[in-house]
């Protein structure tokens, strides 16, 4: 099969400045580019006035979190999005190692959904198994989550692990990076991680540096530790000679000035360690709800806090910590389906409807949803947020999901490319600058091999837009989008990092 794309704007991921280019396509390889006006083909599309570019690779997703790349193999919210490539395994879990009998389902995401996965492993290599043998819309790859480790290893037990732990934690990270997960990864701000001291890790992510993995962390501290837990992930990173991503790293409106000043170290640091920060094409900040919980509660698994919050005393104690923090500016995200009317609003119009205040209403949605909700923080420092997307170190990330509509229920966000366009115009960034950091940046720095350009010999995964909205997407050649219509066809496939 023979695919003719002529007369678009070509972006080949790179800074370079677009040209009008034609792109031939055979079977799942890109094998030629140049002018082709005289190349026939078993199908051509006239992509004048279009632009043409590598299909978008995101570094961040939640879709294994929520077990959506099996409830929902085709994961159409990506594809719409021109993205084609994920990796999972993001903010310190997995899906592997699994325990039947210790039930170690990701913590913070206690709602994932069980039943539609219909487990069949314990560990990495049976993980793959499964996914190998499924179809999905997206090329899916993974890291391995400390967290999912860890509770694989001591049962979900907040303690020090002992020696014979810490080599079992460091022989299941080896076998996982041997059977191809493309790194590590800690969620330090989350429920699980948040007390465990830096050093524990220490020996792992040097494993992974070794196997030219990365190692993707979410920060112990977002606010007034900021450059502190900054510097825990500097200095490992250069002492380890490790690939390191921070997740999720944007500026928030109180510390303005902290995250300013850790940018630039960060920027500083990256000539001597390959670091780099993701960051989200969005003005807020997309977190669980159990988030706003006091970190005294953070001491268990979901289940333990939903413990909490009912137990009248600790309620109370709850309540007073809420009275502390700005609730204001909270809207609802993602909800699972029979709460799918509250997706879109703020805390404050629901508190005034419910007749209670902000902090009781927070509760109250911790109880009705099993703590499954996803929150909306509008906190992010508008004025320095260009900054940080247009820094040398970031990669533009969604931090996303696709769900069906069954299942989970999500706000609505701008489409990243046109998403890009509105950034690019009012932070006065080129697109030709911010392209790569949703392309050929990350699919280096993971190792997605043949992927993040359009180069000859590459994979055709392609993304063609118009005034900013899609128009076709290809998936190692499949055509999953054409003229705007999504079709029930799945071009993914699980991806391994090579060493």
């Amino acid at each position: 099969m023979t695919t003719l794309i002529k007369n678009g704007l070509l972006y080949v991921g790179t800074s370079d400045a677009p040209q009008k280019l034609d792109v031939l396509l055979q079977n799942d390889r890109i094998v030629r580019i140049g002018l082709l006006q005289k190349i026939k083909a078993d199908e051509i599309i006239d992509a004048a006035g279009f632009v043409i570019c590598p299909g978008f690779i995101d570094v961040h997703t939640h879709s294994d979190h929520y077990f959506s790349i099996f409830s929902n193999p085709l994961q159409a919210d990506f594809l719409k999005e021109g993205i084609t490539t994920v990796i999972g395994g993001n903010c310190g879990e997995s899906l592997a190692p699994f325990s039947f009998a210790r039930k170690n389902v990701p913590t913070d995401w206690g709602h994932t959904q069980m039943s539609s996965a219909n487990i069949q492993w314990h560990d990495i290599r049976e993980l793959f198994r499964v996914l190998k043998s499924k179809k999905f819309g997206v090329n899916f790859g993974t890291l391995i989550g400390y967290t999912t480790i860890r509770n694989f290893v001591t049962g979900g037990a907040l303690r020090d692990l002992t020696d014979s732990e810490r080599e079992l934690t460091k022989d299941i990270l080896r076998d996982a990076l041997k059977e191809g997960v493309f790194g590590l990864s800690t969620g330090f701000e989350h429920a699980h991680e948040e007390y465990i001291p830096y050093k524990e890790i220490f020996d792992l992510i040097k494993i992974v540096g070794e196997k030219n993995g990365v190692y993707a962390t979410h920060i112990r501290d977002f606010g007034k530790r900021l450059e502190s837990a900054v510097y825990d992930v500097l200095r490992a990173a250069r002492e380890t000679g490790t690939k390191t991503e921070i997740s999720h790293f944007i500026p928030i409106k109180n510390y303005a000035e902290q995250y300013k000043k850790t940018k630039v170290i960060i920027e500083q640091e990256s000539a001597a360690a390959n670091i780099h920060f993701d960051i989200p094409l969005l003005y807020e900040r997309i977190v669980p709800v159990h988030y706003f919980l006091p970190h005294w509660v953070h001491d268990e698994n979901i289940e333990e806090m939903f413990i909490h919050i009912h137990t009248p005393h600790l309620r109370r104690r709850i309540i007073n910590h809420f009275s502390e923090l700005d609730l204001k500016n909270v809207t609802i995200a993602i909800a699972p389906r029979y709460l799918s009317s509250l997706v879109g609003k703020s805390l404050r119009d629901m508190s005034k409807n419910f007749g209670m205040s902000l902090g009781n209403t927070l509760l109250y949605l911790m109880q009705i949803s099993h703590m499954t909700m996803m929150c909306s923080v509008n906190d992010v420092d508008k004025k320095t947020l260009g900054d940080f997307i247009n820094s040398p170190v970031s990669i533009i990330s969604s931090g996303g999901s696709s769900f069906l509509k069954t299942e989970f229920n999500s706000k609505t966000w701008e489409p990243i490319f046109a998403s890009m366009h509105a950034i690019a115009k009012k932070e006065n960034i080129t697109i030709e600058r911010l392209l790569p950091k949703f392309t050929s940046i990350p699919a280096t720095k993971y190792g997605i091999h043949g992927r993040g350009y359009i180069k000859e010999g590459y994979y055709a995964d392609l993304a063609i837009f118009k005034d900013s909205m899609i128009s076709d997407v290809f998936v190692n050649g499949v055509h999953v989008i054409r003229a705007g219509v999504l079709g029930d066809v799945r071009g993914g496939r699980m991806l391994f990092k090579t060493h």
